[in-house]
């Protein structure tokens, strides 16, 4: 799935499922309930960005919560975060360039 040579993207999902099995949610943690915690995880980032003054900090830890639970979520499944990232690039930029 991950090439041998210390892919950064592999290492950052064994942290993130370290941390899982650390705290005990790789056992509580299920498809549905990870979609649950993506979208609040969302809407908490959201609800940083609608602020009037914009606080980074806060941004950078919500956009972090976002991005952890949606590599559990992706590595769950067993996909490849590269790969299907640079096949919906594709698709995307198939789309807009030929408008």
């Amino acid at each position: 799935m991950y090439n041998e040579h210390g892919d950064t993207m592999k290492e950052t999902i064994d942290a993130i499922n370290a941390m899982r099995k650390r705290l005990g949610w790789d056992k509580s943690d299920d498809l549905k309930s990870l979609i649950h915690f993506l979208n609040e995880e969302v809407e908490e980032l959201t609800q940083e960005i609608d602020k009037k003054e914009l606080d980074f900090d806060a941004i950078e830890q919500e956009l972090a919560d976002v991005l952890m639970v949606a590599l559990a979520l992706a590595d769950d499944l067993d996909l490849d975060v590269d790969a299907i990232i640079k096949k919906k690039m594709d698709i995307v930029i198939n789309k807009y360039e030929n408008l």
